[in-house]
């Protein structure tokens, strides 16, 4: 399923904003996976202009290189997740 980044090099990501993602993942049996890494991503950027980022990804295996890999299930609930985001948003 999705990845979220919580807590990266760039940003923390509020409580609150986690909480609300797990309630819409949830009734939908959306599984989400809570991140916490070393890196960054651009997300951090619009923290200065008052964003809210939900860093979400697909976990994946050899990231940055040519054989980067991820499961197609991981990918469709991610998907879904975005979509119902949207919906609620």
């Amino acid at each position: 399923g999705p990845v979220l980044k919580v807590i990266d090099g760039n940003h923390v990501t509020p409580r609150s904003a986690v909480d609300r993602l797990l309630e819409v993942a949830g009734p939908r049996d959306i599984p989400v996976s809570l991140s916490i890494t070393g890196g960054g991503t651009d997300a951090g950027a619009f923290v200065t202009y008052g964003a809210v980022p939900l860093p979400i990804g697909w976990p994946s295996r050899y990231s940055h290189s040519p054989v980067e890999l991820m499961d197609q299930v991981d990918l469709d609930q991610l998907v879904d997740l975005i979509l119902a985001l949207a919906s609620e948003y």
